[in-house]
């Protein structure tokens, strides 16, 4: 590659120069294809402008913590364990009934309140209306 220079002397202020310039190549080939560049001082952990993985190590732990925990929220309040649901009364149609002991028919067994079916033989108890 050639440097060229030129002395144009002492122009005044206001003075109006111009300069032409051209330039052809032969081909597309680099000038200097083999140039390395070297950094100006050996690089750290501390160097400016280095992005290091370990740097950011914590935060990406603590976010996929936050995303684990909020999800778990999310899920919780989806599937309605955390609502507050009131408890249903079960009000079984014996307790407009006289306070009479219900026998199962099948096998003698006392029934208790409530029942529609026997507790030992599984015979469906007959209700006197």
């Amino acid at each position: 590659m050639k440097y060229y220079s030129g002395d144009f002397g002492a122009l005044t202020a206001g003075t109006s120069f111009s300069l032409t310039l051209s330039y052809e190549k032969a081909s597309d080939a680099l000038s200097i294809s083999s140039l390395q560049v070297q950094p100006s001082q050996p690089l750290g952990p501390s160097t400016a402008g280095r992005v290091m993985l370990s740097n950011y190590v914590p935060y990406v732990i603590i976010g996929f913590g936050l995303l684990l925990i909020l999800g778990g929220v999310v899920y919780f309040w989806q599937t309605g364990r955390g609502r507050n649901k009131s408890r249903k009364k079960h009000h079984s149609s014996d307790d407009s009934e006289s306070n009479s002991e219900v026998y199962c028919h099948q096998c003698g067994t006392r029934a208790q309140k409530g029942d529609r079916f026997c507790r030992v033989c599984g015979t469906k108890l007959r209700r006197e209306a």
